[in-house]
């Protein structure tokens, strides 16, 4: 696959091969919700399909251990939204209820954020906060506010009729689903990566674990679905974005994939080719600038990557 930029006498080209028909498939993601905490957040309260709670345990004026439960709505525009009604709701609730709490006795505070998928047998928690909060007495307006700090658990992708995933943690782990024929899905180095549960999918949904969205892994998740396949790198950038390609008096530039291997090579004639650069962008930066002579009567740059 190549793709050639014409302008600024720069060359592009693909070093991977993907399908790239399915771009704008809806069953497949645009960019996975993964690759740090902040974007686990945001995919976690704004994709279709999850669920929100928040419940306050206490014990009652009568001695005995009690709870009051909210539900918050089925979706939220972003994680902003949803961390301020959370905290307002749950003042609401327990203004409302405080008359009935034993003041002396401590407050219990959970919040989840779910998605219920029947084939799993299970609701999956993508975000839980369960702390103690203090004596009902000592609860301010401010208390929620300061007690919310929920943690991830999993990310949780929906893909309608998805027909095959597979995570792949370059040296450590592979996981694909559905498995090989007589083989074991699963292959992982024991001696560097302890037990992980595998990834549960079903043909609507990969819930992911985040243990290698959030290191400095070289991580390929492929996800086909439609006859349709794209491929993503651990910061959720899929691979089959062209990369941008200029070129100023002094540089040539290049933004890529976040996560991406990216080769730059450069050429007088477009026939021989030198490597300039060889980047692993493990921390995600997707970008690069390398100085360039400008003595050469013709300088023609590409970029790759995988």
């Amino acid at each position: 696959m190549r793709n050639l930029l014409i302008a600024t006498l720069v060359v592009t080209f693909f070093l991977c091969v993907v399908d790239t028909e399915g771009v704008d498939l809806p069953t497949l993601p645009a960019r996975l919700s993964i690759g740090s905490f902040t974007a686990l957040n945001e995919g976690a309260v704004t994709i279709n399909g999850q669920s929100f709670g928040t419940t306050l345990y206490y014990t009652n004026n009568a001695g005995v251990f009690d709870s009051r439960t909210s539900g918050l709505g089925t979706q939220f525009q972003s994680f902003a939204t949803y961390k301020a009604y959370t905290i307002s709701n749950t003042f609401w609730m327990f203004s409302q209820f405080r008359p009935e709490m034993d003041p002396n006795k401590v407050l219990r505070w959970r919040i989840y954020v779910g998605f219920g998928e029947q084939s799993l047998g299970n609701t999956f928690n993508s975000l839980v906060c369960d702390t103690k909060i203090g004596t009902v007495s000592s609860v301010t307006s401010n208390t929620f506010a300061n007690a919310f700090n929920p943690t991830n658990i999993c990310a949780i992708v929906p893909v309608q009729g998805l027909q095959q995933f597979m995570v792949e943690v370059k040296n450590i782990y592979t996981n694909s689903w559905p498995a090989p024929i007589n083989q074991s899905s699963r292959s992982r180095v024991e001696s560097v990566l302890p037990y992980f549960p595998p990834e549960r999918t079903t043909n609507n949904v990969v819930i992911l674990n985040p243990w290698y969205s959030l290191g400095t892994n070289e991580v390929r998740f492929t996800i086909k679905a439609g006859g349709k396949t794209r491929r993503y790198t651990q910061f959720g950038d899929a691979l089959d974005t062209p990369p941008v390609v200029a070129m100023t008096n002094e540089c040539v530039t290049a933004s890529f994939a976040r996560g991406a291997l990216a080769r730059v090579e450069s050429s007088t004639n477009l026939v021989n080719w030198t490597i300039v650069a060889n980047i692993s962008d493990t921390e995600g930066l997707g970008f690069i600038s390398l100085p360039y002579t400008i003595n050469k009567p013709c300088q023609f740059y590409r970029v790759g990557i995988q």
